[in-house]
């Protein structure tokens, strides 16, 4: 490849062809890399970095034949949840009993308060940008410099916040497709991030629901699912968390707001779970009306319904049917101490006898 032999090259004689010798990972030992491109150089704090485009061959998605779906559904205290949802021929059908993220290595806490310093340094800094429109001379100078600092470091902070999102994101992406590999799932649903409403829910967990750590989410997402040949196609999210999968009806929420409960159906369970369910629903009732757009996600746009009734699949031993037990009404007896001299407690009572004086009963 061609690199400049001055800092700002004029001429193609400032240019000069050299031999680049790069080490594979040993991650891509083992996959099917047909085509390398041509490398991007990036110079970072530990040198030369050479950035390649491969291309791979993956198996081909199915997507109108598929017959069972994972709903992902995006939660302000967690990154995500996801269910499943299968077609049979009599129908929907689910557990309800869907799958939480909730092992992330702490990235989750540390994303949160880098964006929480984030926000605070950039109110910080326009304040100080305020106060230095009508200052002096001399304090505008010094707070124009701690503006410069404070740039500085919300950069700084912006980075490690990109390096985390990318990291959380492939670890959420990773266990997702093993979950919907598990379970012999074609389709991947997810919630259209555009209708996404992180508001109303206190300052904490709107911070949480932020959409830059979901994006690059969805992005690893579509990358690792089309590894193992499953899609990613995007589903509407109106809905899903606040109706039954079964009759549409509205949910109630017995145990507050991560709770779902159908009174009609008799279904319920974690909120998510249940928004998963719909979001899988969703996929699979939609998936020939598929809107494919360059450089976009594949998308349904229409949220059709279907009653998905609970699955009856035997994954456990039967629970044995309750016994009548006698119940005792009586006070039981006391048993006596057991040993040589037992010590009991002494209980004195007075007593007046007719035609006695005054008399004590001892009894041991």
């Amino acid at each position: 490849m061609k690199l400049p032999t001055t800092p700002v090259p004029t001429g193609r004689a400032q240019w000069r062809r050299v031999r680049l010798t790069a080490t594979l990972p040993a991650h891509l030992h083992d996959r099917p890399i047909s085509d390398w491109h041509l490398p991007t150089l990036v110079l970072d704090h530990r040198g030369l970095l050479l950035r390649c485009a491969a291309t791979e061959t993956v198996p081909a998605a199915e997507l109108t034949s598929g017959t069972t779906a994972v709903g992902v559904d995006w939660s302000p205290a967690t990154l995500g949840a996801a269910a499943i949802t299968t077609e049979t021929p009599d129908g929907l059908s689910s557990d309800f009993q869907g799958w939480t993220y909730d092992d992330d290595r702490g990235l989750g806490t540390k994303l949160a308060r880098l964006q929480a310093e984030g926000h605070m340094l950039h109110r910080k800094a326009a304040r100080l940008t305020q106060l230095a429109t009508n200052a002096e001379p001399e304090v505008r100078t010094q707070l124009e410099a701690k503006i410069a600092l404070l740039d500085a470091h919300r950069t700084a902070v912006g980075a490690k916040r990109g390096k985390i999102n990318r990291e959380l994101g492939f670890h959420f992406a990773r266990q997702v497709t093993d979950y919907a590999t598990a379970a012999s799932a074609t389709v991947i649903a997810v919630e259209d991030l555009t209708t996404l409403e992180s508001r109303g829910h206190g300052r904490v967990n709107n911070n949480r629901a932020a959409q830059s750590a979901r994006r690059k989410a969805v992005i690893a997402l579509a990358h690792t699912a089309a590894g193992v040949g499953i899609t990613v196609v995007s589903v509407p999210a109106r809905g899903s968390s606040a109706r039954c999968p079964g009759c549409d009806a509205p949910l109630a929420r017995p145990g507050g707001y991560h709770t779902a409960w159908c009174q009609g159906c008799r279904v319920g369970g974690n909120r998510d779970h249940i928004a998963g369910v719909n979001r899988a629903k969703r996929a699979l009732l939609g998936k020939t009306k598929v809107t494919r757009r360059r450089g976009q996600m594949p998308a349904i746009r229409v949220a059709e319904h279907a009653p998905v009734r609970k699955s009856r699949d035997k994954t456990g031993p039967t629970p044995r049917p309750p016994r009548h037990r006698r119940v005792r009404r009586s006070l039981p007896t006391v048993t006596p101490r057991a040993g040589v001299t037992p010590k009991q407690i002494c209980s004195c009572t007075s007593s007046v006898g007719v035609g006695h004086g005054p008399t004590r009963t001892t009894s041991e």
